[in-house]
């Protein structure tokens, strides 16, 4: 493994844990321990933590509250849609809104590279209009859940705003008081949006040996060193 990864350019780093324990860490292309990482999407994965961690600390108080409910200060919105009304927190967790938006088609009005382009990252996407499926697509109907998955960034990015609005702290502050300082994670760096909030679709940097606590607080079902950082 290790005479190989260095022809992987991108790759920085591989560490391993068994049973709870650190028992293998290497670092590659001039990366070192206590380097910052971009995380990239992986960003997506610690939102959705602190989307759980809100509603377990009353903040939120389910997946199913309404997304437009916490932004009345957007309105009106474009391409205007009884379904754009029902969208949900988990609609954007699982992304499988009813929005068209999908970072896997360059000609999607919600691609993310849109979206950079202009300042209101949260306005840009609650004024996508609503998908259409034609019949060479699979429908929400067609699935065992009911919808119909495209990924997309945007939706992740108003997560942020809505944990801002829902808990009267910008994330990354949250973020600090209910993950990263239980955890012991002190060493973070967060990107922002035109607007200041903090990117919650990709870009956090976070050291290799800090992402892998987050695994294995997964792996602990929430539980770290016995202290629960988020309910399963």
């Amino acid at each position: 493994m290790e005479t190989t990864i260095p022809s992987l350019r991108k790759v920085t780093s591989v560490l391993v844990a068994r049973h709870g324990k650190l028992a293998y860490e290497s670092h590659f292309n001039g990366s070192a321990r206590d380097d910052l990482q971009n995380t990239r999407s992986a960003t997506k994965t610690i939102t959705s933590i602190l989307i759980g961690i809100a509603i377990d600390k009353g903040f939120i108080s389910n997946v199913n509250e309404k997304v437009l409910d916490y932004f009345a200060d957007r309105r009106p919105i474009a391409n205007p849609d009884p379904r754009k009304e029902k969208i949900t927190i988990e609609d954007f967790l699982t992304m499988s809104s009813i929005l068209e938006c999908d970072d896997s088609n360059s000609f999607s009005r919600g691609h993310e590279e849109r979206m950079y382009l202009v300042e209101d990252w949260v306005k840009f996407t609650l004024d996508l209009p609503v998908r259409g499926f034609p019949a060479w697509t699979p429908r929400p109907e067609d699935s065992k859940y009911g919808r119909s998955f495209s990924y997309c960034t945007a939706g992740s990015v108003v997560l942020g705003s809505v944990i801002e609005r829902a808990t009267r702290m910008p994330v990354q502050d949250f973020a600090e008081k209910y993950l990263f300082g239980p955890l012991g994670i002190r060493k973070v760096s967060w990107q922002f949006t035109p607007l200041g909030t903090a990117m919650t679709g990709g870009g956090l940097a976070l050291r290799s040996r800090d992402l892998l606590k987050i695994g294995q607080m997964y792996l602990n079902k929430g539980l770290w060193n016995g202290q629960r950082i988020v309910s399963t």
